[in-house]
């Protein structure tokens, strides 16, 4: 009788077992690439069929958006079974010393990931054939990329060496201050009718003035010396009465560090951390079943920690382009939150998950996500890396925004030609006239 009991306990105890897995995507048995990466990669760095299989089933394992592209009707069972055969017929003609040319291989993995809507996804891949890198003879790979390629948008640069108001076909007396930082990374320039202007051509901004307020001294820097100067005269304008307004120009401005956010828009906010608003959510992978994800986790609007003056009443203007992206964007859905501060430009990029450092392959175990592969393809046997975000960003109200962007507030392109002749910056101008006009 004890028999079968024990029996009928283990068949019930396996019948539950089966029926708990039966709800999962994937097998708890599929193997993480963070702990079992030469398993994974040996086939990959020796012929077509492993390096696709390992590449798909490293997005099936990591990428954090899976149900938004469900959403967007893609299927990546069907593209594995889409896909497989013709790596496997790659491997026949190598296996018959016919030249696997490296456009061919771009081509197909340009169709394996173009679908994907996540706005940094790259991958970069070695012809298994010869070793050599796509990156070194061609490209990297990015959904991105290829999408917003196709805008009409996409080749507008901000001006940046020929500023508008550096340019000497404009008339000088309009700029009473003006300075720019030793790389041509961060601008301030101070108009006449006192509106005061900042150029972040990327975010890289909190490792100079964390340092600048930890040692309470001058700046140090060019980073430092740039940004308190904006600083120091908005608050000296605005105790005086007469600041006009703010500009922060992040056009081509390609992200970064998002603590950089408290020195931008955070330092216009006021500093009192009693009352937060959320800048929306963020999501991590818990597994690396598909679709195992976190619940979401509030994201805090930024604010500078240090005692400062808030600026709620006169405009603030954000200039953004097509190649505005990631902290960029973040910054735009700040900005959003003021009342007083408007959009203007073009829509951004589309790129708004957030990013491990390229060496952070550590944290791979903490998220069950981020890259894969090896940060140093070119000396690595590795024959593939991806790039892939650690977490899905969801704005406010629960919406997903990769690869649709901030829409600004106030669309103006900029005139190329015009530019390009004249000096004059379209975009700037119309950022000019909604200080001035609040239009």
């Amino acid at each position: 009788m004890k028999q079968i009991w024990l029996y009928l306990s283990v068949c019930s105890l396996f019948s539950v077992l089966c029926s708990l897995s039966s709800c999962r995507e994937e097998s708890d048995d599929v193997p993480s690439f963070g702990q079992v990466d030469y398993l994974n990669f040996y086939e990959a760095n020796s012929n077509f069929k492993g390096q696709f299989e390992a590449i798909w089933t490293a997005l099936n394992c990591n990428y954090a958006l899976w149900d938004y592209e469900e959403k967007h009707g893609l299927d990546w069972d069907k593209t594995y079974s889409d896909f497989l055969p013709k790596f496997i017929e790659l491997d026949k003609r190598q296996n018959n010393r016919e030249t696997i040319k490296d456009d061919e291989i771009l081509s197909l993995y340009k169709e394996v990931i173009s679908p994907l809507h996540d706005g940094h996804l790259s991958l970069y891949v070695k012809n298994p054939q010869d070793k050599k890198s796509l990156l070194i003879l061609k490209e990297s790979i990015s959904p991105a990329d290829i999408r917003n390629s196709k805008r009409e948008d996409y080749a507008d640069k901000a001006p940046s060496e020929k500023d508008y108001y550096y340019n000497e076909s404009i008339d000088k007396n309009r700029i009473i201050e003006a300075d720019k930082s030793t790389n041509g990374k961060y601008e301030y320039c101070l108009f006449e009718d006192d509106v005061v202007y900042l150029r972040l051509a990327d975010f890289r901004l909190s490792d100079s003035l964390d340092l600048f307020f930890s040692a309470k001294d001058k700046p140090r820097n060019s980073v430092q010396r740039i940004w308190m100067k904006w600083f120091n005269k908005i608050c000296d304008l605005h105790e005086a009465q007469k600041l006009k307004g703010i500009i922060i120009d992040i056009r081509d401005n390609g992200g970064g560090y998002a603590a950089d956010l408290d020195y931008a828009i955070g330092a216009l906010q006021p500093s009192d951390t009693t009352h937060y608003s959320w800048l929306g959510y963020n999501r991590i992978k818990t597994g690396i079943g598909r679709l195992d994800y976190s619940v979401l986790i509030p994201s805090i609007l930024p604010r500078m920690n240090h005692n400062h003056i808030a600026i709620t009443d006169e405009p603030i203007a954000i200039l953004v382009n097509c190649n505005s992206a990631s902290t960029a964007e973040l910054c735009c859905l700040s900005a959003k939150k003021m009342k007083n501060a408007h959009i203007i430009g073009m829509q951004t990029w589309g790129a708004l998950s957030s990013l491990f450092s390229m060496s952070a392959q550590d944290m791979y175990s903490i998220t069950y996500s981020g890259h894969v592969g090896s940060v140093d393809i070119f000396n690595s046997e590795n024959s593939f890396f991806i790039y892939i975000p650690h977490e899905a960003f969801f704005s406010d109200d629960f919406e997903i925004l990769e690869s649709i962007g901030i829409k600004p507030d106030i669309e103006v392109r900029l005139d190329n030609n015009l530019y390009q002749t004249t000096g004059r910056d379209t975009q700037l101008e119309r950022a000019l006239e909604y200080i001035h006009t609040g239009k």
